[in-house]
């Protein structure tokens, strides 16, 4: 090891491995004898000639090598050898998060502190840039402490812009927050979720949720988050502490704290009234307690640092990754078991294993929905809205769509309402609902000719159950990928079939009718829409 070279940088010891790479201490030797160790990271050997990985190693450089924070570990360099790309980074003489909780210690309420505000501050700042940058795996494997009492965030290789495309569940599933794995793109609000997640675990002693053999049973855990409150599994935690940790992890991102800079204030509120110090040398203290004298060597050394370690027997492997396409359990989990790291597919598959309705050709509900006006009496075409009968489910033309049409006489005739050649929603009942954001109805819902895209209906009844359903609609023809939350949780059924217990997503409409069934597990109340898909 100690003869292998990287261009200027000589390899001195292998600090961890992950799916995608590898992490070494290197020391940068120039002329005049100029030293300097920092971590080099590399594409594995049997990953560095697929060109996928190549670019995805590169996006990773060049989105680090643009934050300069106190608390993001700085990327100084990129380059190739021979058929190696490789990273380099400052060195951070400690441990990750991950391997430091895996020594079973108890952690300082001001080591909690201290971990918890450099983070928010570290993604404040990414989020604060032009455009915002997500880091989206906020983890303990990916906080790195040192000995001289850094707390710093790093791997910003799941980071996207936020205007990136959904579709993808990325990271890992034990700090991921719900819309996350229900296939949204990761937000502010998401990276809220994340550190929540930490100082749940450094507060409590143990991740949010059981380990999980599977990758698609962790996912599922994610979209559910029925999460254990901090005050149930250690009373003796601080109760405004633990009131902050438990608002971070609402499954709703309305309910979580407005900005990353709310939560940084009600945690240094709590530092203030209990006179912590928060600074270094807490971290410090701390690092040097659990890791003792032993430090990264020329040899090797014992310190993991930059890439997870491996988690100790009996602790849930919190530094495993997992990348979930909606489409095929299948692919999800040989995914999961080659990368460690992300791998966009073009063709997304449920994670979950489920019986699809695409082995049903044309799968219809027994009876077919009513046509039914909204609350205005309007049912929206495609082109074009109409006033319908509510006694004869016949429809007047209220205007003419744009461009070469029938002259004015198609404004006085009624028609009957065709079936829907795009896709189209349907609802009895009194429901309170809105659709993409639009103002709140009351009354029952008709949809019609909805567009492709991304849309979102909530609705909720008057016996308190509330329902988000996420459609993506495509371009052409082909199946409507469905994701579905509700609050409190609900058993979903398609076509009369129980399909789980919401969040749930992953699912998938092939064209026909049908109709969905959200029954609460608590208390009595139900919503069943039929959804068209042409």
């Amino acid at each position: 090891m100690a003869s292998e070279r990287i261009g200027p940088y000589r390899l001195l010891a292998r600090l961890g491995t992950g799916g995608m790479g590898e992490v070494f201490l290197a020391q940068l030797e120039r002329e005049e004898g100029f030293e300097k160790r920092l971590a080099l990271k590399r594409i594995l050997p049997g990953l560095s000639g697929q060109e996928r990985f190549r670019e995805l190693f590169a996006a990773e450089a060049r989105l680090s090598a643009g934050l300069s924070h106190p608390h993001i570990v700085q990327v100084t360099d990129f380059g190739r050898h021979a058929d190696d790309f490789y990273l380099v980074m400052e060195f951070v003489d400690g441990c990750d998060l991950a391997a430091l909780l895996a020594a079973g210690r108890d952690v300082p309420p001001d080591f909690a502190l201290a971990v918890g505000l450099a983070c928010l501050r570290a993604l404040a700042y990414a989020h604060s840039r032009k455009p915002p940058v997500i880091h989206g795996d906020v983890s303990p494997s990916n906080l790195l402490v040192g000995r001289q009492g850094e707390v710093k965030l790093t791997d910003f290789g799941l980071s996207r812009l936020v205007n990136r495309p959904a579709g993808l569940v990325a990271g890992k599933p034990a700090c991921m927050a719900p819309e996350v794995a229900l296939g949204q793109p990761a937000c502010e609000a998401s990276d809220q979720f994340g550190v929540g997640a930490v100082l749940y675990e450094l507060v409590c002693g143990r991740p949010l949720y059981p380990p999980q053999a599977e990758p698609a049973a962790a996912i599922e855990l994610a979209r559910r988050c029925r999460i254990e409150t901090v005050s149930e599994i250690r009373p003796q935690a601080h109760p405004a502490l633990a009131a902050i940790i438990e608002r971070s992890l609402q499954p709703q991102m309305e309910k979580r704290f407005g900005a990353l800079a709310d939560m940084e204030d009600a945690l240094d509120r709590i530092r203030a009234a209990a006179d912590q110090d928060t600074g270094p040398r807490t971290v410090e203290r701390f690092v040097a307690d659990v890791l003792g004298d032993e430090r990264t060597s020329d040899t090797g050394g014992a310190v993991r640092t930059l890439v997870a370690a491996e988690p100790a027997a009996g602790r849930p492997p919190a530094g495993r990754r997992a990348w979930v396409p909606l489409g095929a359990a299948a692919l999800a989990a040989a995914l999961f078991a080659i990368v460690w790291w992300y791998l966009p597919s073009s063709k997304p598959a449920p994670a979950l294993p489920a019986d699809e309705l695409t082995q049903i050709p044309e799968a219809r509900p027994a009876e077919e929905p009513a046509p039914v006006p909204d609350a205005g009496g309007i049912a929206r075409g495609q082109d074009r809205a109409y006033e319908v009968d509510r006694a004869t489910d016949r429809r007047r033309p209220m205007a003419r769509a744009p461009g070469p049409g029938p002259d004015s006489g198609e404004q006085e005739r009624t028609e009957q309402i065709p079936t829907p050649s795009a896709v189209g929603i349907t609802a009895d009942g009194e429901l309170s609902w809105s659709f993409d954001g639009r103002s709140e109805r009351t009354g029952p819902i008709l949809l019609y000719g909805i567009a492709p895209g991304t849309h979102v209906l909530r609705l909720r009844t008057k016996t308190a159950l509330d329902a988000t359903l996420r459609l993506e609609v495509p371009s052409g023809p082909g199946p409507v990928a469905l994701a579905v939350h509700t609050e409190p949780f609900a058993i979903l059924r398609i076509d009369g079939r129980p399909r789980g217990t919401t969040p749930i997503g992953g699912l998938s409409l092939a064209s026909g009718s049908h109709w969905i069934t959200l029954t609460a597990t608590d208390h009595p109340a139900e919503i069943r829409l039929g959804i068209s898909v042409p």
